[in-house]
């Protein structure tokens, strides 16, 4: 265990209040199965475009010639985006999801398109279809932009207003933090003592930790002067802190309810914001159903005490 100067809190993810709409949050990766169907109801829609429009010069090929160059941009389609949109973004979630924006994920998917443009440029010189000249790659970029760009930004939208919906619904169906409450301990006064896994220990009242963020082998316990660092996984953390009111609410994040003074909603999650401080802590969308239970069970047991 290894202490810091005092300080204020430190930053805990980028503000959540933006004013225009490509600086809002987006979620980068949902999961496995949801991405995997965003994925092909893309894919499926770009391959009727294309049949429907039979862009790149196919009007000339025979019904047959079509249709199988067809298939193949579409199998091709579908590499692509698993390895674009699956295997990169739940790589570089972690790293990349506090920062992602709608303006982001549009930069990225267009330039996805100019991947995919190249991947049917290539096809098209494979099937002797085109000439291999600068001329003839350039109309196959445009074609795939003027073509892709409908559905991307489409998509793009609509998922993030309908996750934007969502995440509001449930945040309204929370109980609002009170203003003027008092930052409590769970476990009344006795104070924490954390083991790291080198054996050192920390001791610490659990009304002092705003919240705790995991960075590499250590986890950061941030108070409202100061901070401490612990080598231990967030995980291994968590299970000593399960008689508190300090919980799991991000992959990197715990965070004590008693410091919660505000929940702003967005297309990621919830991002709350503490007392004592204008940083927030984020809430990813699959630990919303863990945060919303813990907070209404902490709501009924204030009701019950008051």
């Amino acid at each position: 265990m290894s202490d810091k100067p005092p300080g204020r809190i430190t930053n805990a993810g980028i503000d959540a209040e933006h004013t225009h709409w490509w600086q809002q949050r987006y979620p980068l990766f949902l999961g496995w199965m949801p991405e995997l169907l965003w994925l092909l109801l893309v894919a499926l829609s770009a391959a009727l475009i294309f049949a429907v429009i039979l862009p790149f010069g196919l009007s000339h090929l025979d019904r047959q010639s079509a249709w199988q160059f067809l298939l193949r941009v579409t199998i091709g389609l579908l590499m692509l985006s698993v390895l674009t949109q699956l295997v990169l973004p739940a790589w570089q979630n972690e790293r990349w999801e506090a920062s992602w924006t709608v303006g982001k994920a549009l930069r990225y998917q267009f330039a996805n398109l100019l991947l995919l443009a190249m991947l049917i440029y290539l096809l098209a010189l494979w099937q002797g279809y085109t000439r291999f000249d600068a001329a003839s790659a350039v109309q196959f970029l445009l074609i795939t932009i003027l073509v892709g760009s409908v559905p991307v930004a489409l998509t793009i939208v609509v998922k993030q207003n309908a996750l934007m919906r969502t995440t509001l619904r449930q945040q309204q169906q929370l109980s609002e933090p009170s203003a003027n409450a008092a930052i409590t301990s769970t476990v009344a006064t006795k104070p924490l003592t954390l083991i790291s896994d080198t054996e050192e220990t920390l001791t610490i009242h659990e009304a002092d930790i705003a919240y705790v963020r995991a960075q590499q082998n250590y986890c950061e316990l941030v108070t409202g002067n100061g901070h401490h660092l612990l080598r231990i996984s967030l995980q291994a953390l968590s299970k000593q802190l399960q008689a508190t009111a300090i919980i799991r609410c991000h992959r990197s994040y715990l965070v004590n309810l008693n410091w919660i003074r505000k929940i702003d909603g967005n297309a990621q999650g919830y991002q709350l914001r503490l007392r004592e401080t204008n940083e927030t802590v984020p809430v990813s969308r699959s630990y919303l159903p863990l945060f919303n239970e813990q907070w209404q069970q902490r709501t009924n047991n204030q009701a019950k005490q008051g």
